[in-house]
């Protein structure tokens, strides 16, 4: 009795989502576009224009805001293409999605210590090393 062989190279074939459940996740990542445009426009995106007399940002923290947005705007390119029925080019983005979260946790935390060790937090946020005990490392005996 011959056991049934399994292609794993061959796309699943799973039921396609309702649309309405696809417009949900593209509006959703719309959504998550416009709120992060809108909550760093000040600081980041729209800095050059209103924030004469601070100082520049400095090379890492807009790489590490380049990255960050670059991860927004491909959460919207891959819920985008999802809806359109793309889903073959949606999952060959994953693999830049995949190099994208790398490079954020690099970037962020790289960012972060940075930016506390030169005493300055984002604006509004606490004191940074307070800002960076969020993170709870168990203390040395």
């Amino acid at each position: 009795m011959a056991s049934p062989s399994i292609d794993v190279a061959a796309p699943l074939n799973l039921a396609p989502a309702k649309t309405e459940e696809r417009l949900f996740f593209l509006g959703m990542s719309i959504a998550l576009l416009v709120t992060v445009f809108a909550g760093f426009a000040p600081t980041f995106y729209l800095k050059p224009f209103s924030d004469r007399g601070h100082p520049p940002l400095s090379p890492l923290v807009q790489a590490h805001g380049l990255i960050f947005s670059s991860w927004i705007i491909l959460l919207l390119v891959q819920t985008s293409l999802v809806t359109a029925g793309k889903t073959s080019l949606h999952r060959k983005l994953g693999m830049l999605g995949g190099l994208l979260a790398v490079l954020m946790v690099v970037f962020g935390t790289w960012a972060a210590v940075r930016m506390a060790a030169l005493g300055r937090t984002p604006p509004g946020a606490p004191p940074p090393l307070i800002f960076m005990e969020s993170v709870n490392v168990p203390e040395k005996p």
